[in-house]
């Protein structure tokens, strides 16, 4: 459900994807996490209308900071976004539309 709303906004302020992977067909288990995250600035991590933000000062991050990327299934919740160094994972709407530039 929210992979639908975070497409609709994408195409409402006129974004598109330059990548999509399907997370039920290509899983991101924690193990993997660390990789994934190892050259971002920053993490926000977005749960309905509430956000986080994790920074981890040029390091890579552990699995157990990363533990709030995670979701029901144990692997990286989605949608996930990366723009530049700066990765939203999960959605919402307040928060993407501040990471899209729109009011």
């Amino acid at each position: 459900m929210s992979c639908e709303r975070a497409d609709e906004l994408l195409g409402k302020l006129g974004w598109t994807a330059r990548e999509v992977v399907d997370a039920r067909k290509q899983k991101l288990a924690p193990k993997d996490l660390p990789a994934l995250f190892a050259k971002a600035d920053k993490i926000v991590v977005c749960r309905g209308q509430q956000s986080e933000e994790l920074r981890f000062a040029a390091r890579t991050p552990t699995l157990a900071e990363l533990d709030a990327t995670l979701g029901q299934t144990g692997n990286l919740r989605a949608p996930t976004i990366r723009i530049g160094k700066t990765y939203y994972v999960g959605f919402s709407e307040p928060a993407w539309r501040v990471l899209l530039g729109a009011k």
